[in-house]
């Protein structure tokens, strides 16, 4: 899945990233925060985009940008705002993730495990982290190492987030856990179905009855 950091954009207010840019700045991104848990894309990109005018170099609001672009639809801009955040912050793990789970949603395996493993490096106790690594290690044959960041995955997933955690259980195969995890997540409002709907990790499972029910149909 893609990084819950750049999810729930209200966990990094302005403020802790850029104390500089003034009252502006810090409105725009809560606005952007509030657009987006509303589901008003549209509105939430805008905002980022004015953050961006009082300060381009601002590599979580390029991050989050992304996250909307690939929500809409728009890979290859999504892409390119990944870079962005990553020029502006080469050790924002949170970019790193979210663009390598883009290229491994478009089977650009190689480079995802590059740039996943680059997030497995600066927050090594990120469990989605390892889980979307092992992911590609076995798109890429690598069931060793797949392995063994599935199984570090499931051994720092206790922290995580309900939806984390369901999808790091999907993709160990403990669909009993994955469903009571994202029935949790949903009747929580952490998460949206819109999200769930389209996140790749849920990709194999989407016809699955109980899946289908949790969607509302």
């Amino acid at each position: 899945m893609f990084d819950r950091p750049s999810l729930i954009l209200a966990q990094f207010p302005g403020r802790r990233f850029n104390k500089l840019a003034g009252h502006q700045y810090d409105v725009l991104l809560d606005l952007a925060a509030s657009f987006y848990f509303r589901n008003d894309l549209i509105k939430a990109q805008a905002s980022y985009t004015l953050a961006l005018i009082t300060s381009k170099r601002n590599s979580i609001a390029w991050s989050n940008l992304g996250v909307l672009l690939k929500e809409q639809g728009h890979p290859g801009e999504a892409e390119g705002a990944y870079r962005r955040a990553l020029e502006a912050d080469p050790k924002l793990a949170q970019a790193w993730s979210n663009l390598g789970n883009l290229l491994r949603e478009l089977d650009r395996y190689a480079e995802a495990r590059d740039a996943l493993e680059q997030a497995v490096l600066y927050r090594p106790v990120q469990a989605i982290y390892h889980a979307n690594l092992g992911l590609v290690y076995q798109k890429l044959g690598e069931q060793e190492k797949a392995n063994r960041e599935l199984m570090e995955a499931q051994r720092l997933c206790e922290n995580e987030s309900a939806y984390n955690r369901a999808c790091i259980a999907a993709l160990c195969s403990d669909l009993e856990m994955a469903f009571r995890l994202l029935e949790e997540s949903i009747v929580n409002h952490e998460i949206s179905l819109e999200w769930v709907r389209q996140d790749p990790d849920w990709k194999d499972l989407r016809d699955a009855p109980r899946f289908i029910k949790l969607m509302g149909g």
